[in-house]
C-alpha cells in the first residue's frame, strides 16, 4: 500500500531539471525565483551527451545553484548499463558538482522486472564505486511501488517524479523516505 513519504532528511531544496530541449535557461532569474537546485540530464545510452551540458553546469554553478547530473539509461544487459555509467561518468568528471549522481531509467522494454533491477543496479553501483558517491535512482511513485525492489531500494535513495504533489506516495514496505 503507498503512503505518503517524509523526506529523508532536514534540507529541502527547490530546483528543476532540464535538458537540452530546454533552450536558454536564465539560471540567475530561477535563483532569484526561489530555486535552490538543477538537475541537467547530462548523458542518455552509450555515445549521447546533452549539447549543452557545459554550459548549463558552468551557468548554473555561477548562479549559485546545487548542480547534479542524471544519466537516462536505455540497457538493455548489464554490459551495456556498465559501459553507459562509465560513459556518463566520463562527461560529468570535470564539471561541477553538488548533488549526487542520478539514474533514470524508463526504457524498459523487453525487460522483465527482474532484468530491469538487474540492469539498474549495474549502473548504479559502478557510479557508486567509480566515483565514490552513492547515486540516487530518478523515478516515478509507480515505478517506485510497482517495480523498484529491495535490492535497489535498501541501497540507494530515492528521487519522486511527482508534479502534482508535495509529498510522494510511495510504499513505505521499500522506501524510508525520498531524498527529491
Amino acid at each position: 500500500m503507498a503512503s505518503t513519504l517524509e523526506p529523508l532528511g532536514p534540507i529541502l531544496y527547490q530546483g528543476v531539471t532540464i535538458n537540452e530541449f530546454s533552450g536558454q535557461v536564465n539560471f540567475a532569474n530561477a535563483r532569484s525565483a526561489g530555486l535552490s537546485a538543477v538537475y541537467i540530464r547530462a548523458t542518455a545510452g552509450c555515445d549521447y551527451a546533452d549539447a549543452n551540458l557545459s554550459r548549463y553546469a558552468e551557468s548554473a554553478s555561477n548562479a549559485g545553484l546545487q548542480v547534479g547530473y542524471y544519466h537516462y539509461l536505455n540497457a538493455q544487459t548489464v554490459p551495456e548499463a556498465r559501459a553507459q555509467a562509465r560513459h556518463f561518468l566520463a562527461a560529468i568528471r570535470d564539471l561541477p558538482m553538488d548533488l549526487r549522481p542520478a539514474l533514470l531509467f524508463e526504457t524498459l522494454t523487453g525487460l522483465n522486472i527482474d532484468e530491469a533491477n538487474t540492469i539498474a543496479l549495474a549502473f548504479l553501483e559502478t557510479v557508486e564505486y567509480a566515483s565514490g558517491i552513492v547515486p540516487i535512482l530518478y523515478t516515478d511513485a509507480r515505478s517506485a511501488n510497482l517495480l523498484w525492489t529491495s535490492s535497489i531500494a535498501n541501497r540507494y535513495p530515492l528521487w519522486v517524479i511527482d508534479l502534482n504533489a508535495d509529498a510522494p506516495e510511495v510504499s513505505d514496505a521499500l522506501w524510508s523516505g525520498w531524498t527529491g
